[in-house]
């Protein structure tokens, strides 16, 4: 009788803590736009993370929870993760041979590397970023910030006026 409640017990408990990769994707969606970022933290805590990365999973967008963790650690201003986080997503993106790359993980690592001294690399990934959305003005800007910042100032100019 006590194994068949502690079986019980632990069924429970699993079936309790069990979410779906789909529901797990409509919480963070909800709790991003509701700009609830520690509970997106929370839910994609690393262990989550690497379980949807191993598993390629296909029902969820693993390249949008990585953005919206991404984002989420750039609101509560935690660069070491945020850039940990958008270099995971871009790798896992050239791993999946995806050639369009996600312009908030470029934009959002680009605009850190900057920050932290790094403008080779910074220009290089905000230089990708306008290939993936040339029509955008705020990624121009952030390109044109990154060049004036790291001493490419004529560059700065150009990407400025576009």
């Amino acid at each position: 009788m006590q194994c068949l409640n502690i079986l019980l017990l632990f069924t429970l408990f699993v079936i309790s803590n069990a979410i779906s990769a789909r529901d797990l994707l409509l919480q963070v969606r909800s709790a991003f736009q509701k700009k609830k970022f520690q509970k997106v933290i929370h839910l994609l805590d690393s262990k989550t993370s690497a379980q949807l990365l191993s598993k390629g999973n296909q029902d969820v967008n693993v390249f949008e929870l990585l953005e919206l963790l991404g984002q989420s650690y750039d609101a509560v201003q935690n660069d070491k993760e945020a850039a940990k986080t958008y270099d995971t997503l871009l790798n896992f993106q050239a791993k999946r041979r995806i050639s369009k790359r996600s312009l908030v993980g470029l934009n959002g690592l680009g605009l850190i590397l900057s920050r932290q001294g790094m403008g080779l690399r910074a220009m290089d990934l905000m230089k990708e970023a306008t290939d993936v959305a040339p029509n955008n003005p705020a990624v121009w800007n952030n390109y044109g910030t990154t060049q004036h910042k790291h001493g490419a100032l004529n560059e700065a100019v150009q990407s400025y006026k576009k």
